[in-house]
């Protein structure tokens, strides 16, 4: 799993914004998928889920370094079961 980001800072403002789209191996979006932000310095962590684009964002982050975790849980396919 790959995921593209962009970031805004603004000028007046001591926030940003980290945004980005979750995609596969073959550029394909991956709607679904848990996203973590987390701050380890300061103890902090905020997840969102990706929508059906496979966007997410993180709006009002203070300065700091910042990991970004992904995690797509993908069910097993279904087992058929018939009784006779």
């Amino acid at each position: 799993m790959l995921a593209l980001f962009t970031a805004t800072i603004r000028a007046q403002s001591a926030t940003a914004t980290l945004s980005g789209t979750v995609v596969d191996e073959q550029n394909a979006i991956v709607a679904g998928t848990s996203v973590t932000i987390t701050d380890t310095a300061k103890a902090f962590e905020r997840t969102t889920t990706t929508d059906g684009d496979g966007g997410f964002v993180f709006t009002q982050l203070a300065p700091s370094n910042y990991t970004v975790k992904m995690c797509k849980r993908v069910l097993p396919k279904p087992e058929l079961k018939t009784w006779f």
